[in-house]
């Protein structure tokens, strides 16, 4: 059996499984798995896969808000926004 993701990793002093996202299991195979697919992977299955894959991070572009009152700075990552993506559909 093949070990996706090294989910034994436990978060520091908490004692919890780290959790992942479908992005983090797309980010590590689906390059491998697109050079040699099982069955042929339509177009609109790429575009799925690769929103997933760039939700939430840098690519879609940051928001950065700022706290008038207390300076508090928040950087919020923009979504992709497809409806397969279990973050956003």
């Amino acid at each position: 059996m093949i070990d996706l993701l090294d989910i034994s990793e436990q978060s520091e002093g908490c004692g919890t499984e780290k959790k992942y996202r479908l992005a983090d299991y797309f980010n590590r195979w689906w390059d491998e798995y697109a050079q040699h697919p099982a069955e042929y992977i339509t177009p609109e299955q790429y575009k799925a896969a690769n929103a997933i894959r760039v939700c939430h991070t840098a690519a879609l572009g940051i928001d950065t808000y700022a706290c008038p009152e207390g300076g508090e700075i928040r950087e919020v990552y923009h979504s992709c926004k497809n409806r397969f993506c279990p973050t956003c559909g």
